[in-house]
């Protein structure tokens, strides 16, 4: 009975720690998608930033290659 009860009491600890390392997964995969969302975020900012910035390159090259009137 003792060994029943030694080996009923190992295998709740292991499902709890089984569980534990579940939950720390679980937590870092969400903080990694959060991670994640916030870089492209940044990154779809940057890309816009960078087109606005080439059309505002290429205006301004336009208007100076044009021939004075």
């Amino acid at each position: 009975a003792q060994l029943l009860k030694a080996l009923k009491h190992r295998v709740t600890q292991e499902a709890l720690t089984q569980q534990e390392l579940d939950f720390m997964k679980t937590s870092s995969m969400k903080k990694l998608l959060e991670d994640v969302g916030q870089k492209e975020q940044q990154l779809q900012l940057l890309s816009e930033e960078a087109e606005r910035a080439s059309k505002l390159a290429n205006c301004s090259r336009k208007h100076e290659e044009r021939p004075p009137p």
